[in-house]
């Protein structure tokens, strides 16, 4: 169950980009071993994988915010006027790995 937990911790916290109907799509991979604190997936390269994939043929500029929320009642977000001072850009049809 704590696997779960983790992995729609890890997923809630990538989930905050803005995109456009469906024009980018993401996928959240987290290997194991599962590690129940949130700072080791900061840490260790290569543990989470952010894949962005721009489905259309223009490209696309996204922000990532991202929020943690627990079955426990605690949670934490960006705020909602959150602006990261640069955007991701994907270019058409590619796909960015980030690690």
């Amino acid at each position: 169950m704590k696997t779960k937990q983790i992995l729609l911790l890890i997923w809630l916290l990538f989930y905050g980009i803005y995109l456009s109907a469906q024009s980018v799509s993401t996928m959240v991979l987290v290997s194991p071993p599962y590690s129940p604190y949130l700072n080791d997936y900061l840490q260790f390269e290569n543990q989470a994988v952010l894949t962005l994939e721009n489905n259309t043929a223009r490209a696309q500029q996204i922000f990532l915010r991202g929020s943690v929320v627990g079955d426990n009642g605690i949670s934490a977000h960006t705020t909602l006027d959150y602006l990261p001072l640069n955007p991701i850009t994907l270019e058409p049809f590619e796909v960015r790995m980030l690690v």
